[in-house]
């Protein structure tokens, strides 16, 4: 739990607030977002679950430190000067991102949603959970130096390992400067995990056997994360939210493989496929967060190193837990 940088540079600032929930007590997940900087005209939006409602009304939004989005369901709000767009209203989470409905986000329709679209050309979606939430942050690379836990934007996502940020001064939660301050404060039950942290190897055996079953439609890529999510949760039912993301995902990538007979000239050096980089090049980065400990992240760096899907740095710590393909730095989406 803590607050963490998402996005950090001298023009824009993008934090991101995690924390342990009443479904996943072990776990922690993404509970509030904050965003400021030059690029946003010195402007600063927060979004953080304050309870002790469940759902939008638990969350409060806030512009310069004055509540928005508080007059009912639906709700819209535009800042004075043009900055921000906000709206509160039912959305589909895959028009946005295929893994959004990631853990919280249900099967299928329109569901309970933020929106921030905020100038020049910054979309932050947000899937409303019981008190968590799951992010969709569109951006293009800002000038200068970029880091944090959404990458360095160099379309080198080795680089972007715990290790790595921890060499940078980044994998800490944020001790000051934090863009949260004058924010509500989490519910104390956010902040303090509550039993062991969520381990595949501590589920229990007839919780396991039937997570086996239930995520194996999930496929081989996705299916060590669904067990994780099942034991996490101690509920069989999560594994058919995750088998639904997969399915999506699955999709996704074979649209976006169509692509690649192209042939493209390379804009960057061979680190990554021609078609991929004009996929970046040609649209506005999208990156995922959310999901349960730590997001869908967190369950990809602790249960993927033991289904041998992925092989996480060391072990899995609460900072570790932030990183994976879903917060990947070069995650382009064709629709």
């Amino acid at each position: 739990a803590g607050e963490y940088w998402l996005v950090k540079s001298a023009a824009l600032s993008i934090q991101s607030r995690f924390g342990f929930s009443k479904r996943f007590p072990s776990g922690s997940s993404t509970t509030g977002v904050a965003v400021s900087g030059a690029l946003v005209q010195g402007h600063k939006l927060t979004l953080v679950y304050a309870g002790p409602e469940t759902g939008y009304r638990g969350f409060h939004v806030a512009w310069d430190g004055a509540q928005i989005l508080n007059t009912g369901f639906p709700a819209s709000w535009s800042s004075p000067d043009g900055v921000l767009k906000a709206s509160l209203a039912n959305m589909n989470p895959e028009d946005f991102h295929q893994q959004a409905r990631h853990t919280i986000g249900g099967t299928g329709g329109d569901i309970p949603s933020f929106l921030f679209e905020l100038v020049p050309g910054i979309r932050i979606y947000v899937v409303i959970g019981d008190e968590t939430i799951n992010l969709v942050i569109t951006i293009k690379r800002p000038d200068g130096t970029v880091d944090g836990y959404c990458g360095n934007f160099n379309c080198i996502p080795e680089d972007d390992t715990l290790v790595h940020l921890t060499a940078r001064g980044l994998a800490a939660p944020i001790q000051a400067g934090s863009l949260f301050d004058g924010a509500p404060a989490p519910p104390a039950w956010q902040r303090r995990r509550q039993g062991q942290e969520p381990d595949p190897q501590n589920c229990p055996p007839d919780l396991m056997r039937r997570a086996q079953e239930a995520c194996e439609a999930a496929g081989r890529a996705a299916k060590g994360g669904c067990i994780f999510d099942v034991c996490a949760a101690g509920d069989v039912s999560v594994a058919r939210d995750d088998v639904i993301t997969a399915a999506l995902q699955n999709e996704m990538t074979q649209h976006f493989e169509l692509f690649g007979f192209l042939h493209l000239p390379q804009l960057v050096g061979g680190q990554i496929p021609a078609h991929v980089q004009w996929g970046i090049g040609g649209m506005a980065l999208v990156l995922l967060v959310g999901g349960v400990s730590l997001g869908y992240t967190s369950r990809g760096a602790r249960s993927e190193a033991r289904y041998g899907e992925r092989v996480a740095p060391g072990d899995a710590s609460d900072e570790e837990a932030l990183l994976g393909p879903a917060a990947s730095e070069h995650e382009p989406i064709y629709r």
